[in-house]
Parts: structure tokens; sequence; C-alpha cells
């Protein structure tokens, strides 16, 4: 059934919708769908946003939106707003932001189209990550390729460098002097790697060695043990266990 105080704000994923509208209304929803045995969490937000209740100011965005001098871009990207890669020039128009703001966000239909295009990884700009977990629901993904650049409760130098030596370890190509631009950074030598072909060898291995030695040797090293063993609670003979 259909309502007109209550619009869908978000596709999130297969099973995960945003609703957004007249707060009975709303209400009344949850209700609905907590009695059948679904999970419904309220969120937080400034603006009713993608729902009827921002239409008051539409008119007002729009004659703002209208005065901007919009470039044309040069990258391309997936937009949440069609669920779709965007076309040349398609998001300099009035109409377009205006719609990013009153229709439903189409984040799943977005991710099914990134990952059309080919891609693998999945870095998510902003104070936490909260939409990687969302990027799951939508794909079959490894969870290493999922990257935060911000993380709550971690340092935030710890969270940037070890996403981006998952990106450069998986083979992405890093602009090290940018990343490391404006930080106090000295270049070291590092050793050979993996052996630094030092030689370790006693002076004596190599020279040739008489029968006469050998086994004069031999018996020497054997002698040794002997003691040695001898010297301990128990040796190799088991008839030597009683008097020790």
């Amino acid at each position: 059934a259909t309502r007109s105080d209550v619009s869908i704000a978000a596709l999130n994923g297969p099973a995960h919708v945003v609703i957004s509208g007249e707060r009975a209304a709303v209400d009344a929803i949850v209700s609905a769908f907590e009695a059948r045995g679904y999970r419904v969490k309220p969120l937080r937000v400034v603006h009713p946003a993608h729902s009827a209740l921002i239409e008051p100011v539409m008119q007002p965005f729009r004659s703002r939106v209208s005065r901007t001098v919009f470039g044309s871009g040069d990258i391309r990207f997936v937009s949440t707003v069609t669920g779709t890669l965007t076309s040349p020039g398609e998001i300099a128009s009035v109409e377009y932001w205006c719609d990013h703001m009153r229709e439903p966000v189409q984040f799943a239909d977005a991710v099914d189209a990134a990952q059309a295009e080919g891609i693998t990884h999945w870095l998510e700009i902003g104070p936490h990550a909260v939409l990687l977990p969302m990027v799951m629901e939508c794909i079959d993904c490894d969870e290493s390729k999922l990257l935060a650049s911000l993380q709550r409760g971690r340092a935030d130098w710890a969270v940037v460098s070890g996403s981006m030596g998952r990106l450069y370890a998986d083979g992405a190509e890093v602009s090290w002097n940018a990343f490391h631009d404006g930080q106090s950074r000295r270049r070291v030598t590092l050793p050979t790697y993996p052996f630094r072909r030092r030689r370790h060898w006693a002076a004596g291995v190599g020279r040739a060695v008489s029968l006469a030695d050998a086994n004069h040797a031999w018996r020497a090293a054997c002698a040794a043990l002997d003691r040695q063993a001898g010297q301990g609670p128990l040796d190799l003979n088991v008839m030597s266990y009683a008097a020790k």
C-alpha cells in the first residue's frame, strides 16, 4: 500500500530500507514491522530529507542552486541518486541536486553498479565507517577490501596508514610523495634482503683431513659425550640408572 505521509528515503540493501515522513505515520509502520519480527532502528536526523516533508524548502533550494556555476567534471562516478554510472554533464544541473535532496538514496544499486565497473576495494571517507557494513549486505566482498579513512576509538594516522598499506599491497598505485607531503621524512638504506651475503664459515672448514685425524676427532668427541652423559642423572646406558 502507498501513503502520502511516508516515503522510502533510502534503499541500502536487500533487507535494509529507510523510511521518512510524519512521525505518527512512521511510528505506525514501525510498530507493524516490529509485530512481524523485523528489527527496526530509529535514525537521528536534522532534516526530513528524501520525503514530502522537505518540499517547503525545495523552491528556495532550487533558486539558490540555479545561481551556481557548474563545472563539467573530468571523473565519472556512480551516483546514489540514480544508482548508475553518471554521464558527462549529468550532475551539472539544478534538477540533479534537487533530486539528490528529495528522491530516495539508491545505495544498493550504486554498489552493484560500482562492482560491475570492476571496483574491488571500498574506501569510506568520513569520521567513522558506517557505510562499509552496508556494502557487505549488498555484495559478496572480502572484508579485507573494506577500508576506512577514520575510525572511532583508533588513532587517525594508524587507520589511514593501514588502509593505504592494504591498497598498496593489493597493487594500487600510490603517490608516496603526496602521502608524505608536509611531513618530516628522511630516506634510509635498508640491508639487502633476504641475505646480507656475509660469510660465517669456520676457517678450518674445507682443508684436507687425514683418516687418522678424523678417527682421532671422532673418538675424542665420543669420549666427551660419555663424560657429559656420566654427569647427568640418565644416559644411554640403561644398566647405569640404578647407580645414579
